[in-house]
């Protein structure tokens, strides 16, 4: 199982959740997204429930979170430290302003 940050190109928009398959789960989500989705971070284990607790303010649409960079390196935080193996692996550093 790891947690991921999906984020929607073109927007401040993500999405954290959790999978054990995640090319089938990002395959599942672009479905009806007229925006590419792009993997953000990945971590080993479930930080998801407390991701969504500490973002909880920031919640736009259903799962969809508006965040900043500053918010985004909390998250990355948080996930490191619940990671299993005390690591995130960041695929895009790219962020919308």
């Amino acid at each position: 199982m790891e947690t991921y940050i999906i984020r929607q190109e073109g927007t401040n928009l993500y999405k954290i959740g959790k999978s054990s398959m995640l090319g089938n789960r990002i395959n599942q989500l672009q479905t009806g997204n007229p925006n590419k989705l792009i993997i953000y971070a990945t971590s080993e284990g479930n930080s998801e429930w407390l991701i969504h607790n500490q973002l909880e303010t920031k919640n736009k649409i259903g799962e969809l979170y508006e965040l900043k960079q500053t918010d985004l390196k909390e998250v990355l935080r948080v996930m490191a430290f619940y990671s299993l193996s005390k690591r995130v692996t960041v695929y895009s550093q790219s962020h919308e302003t």
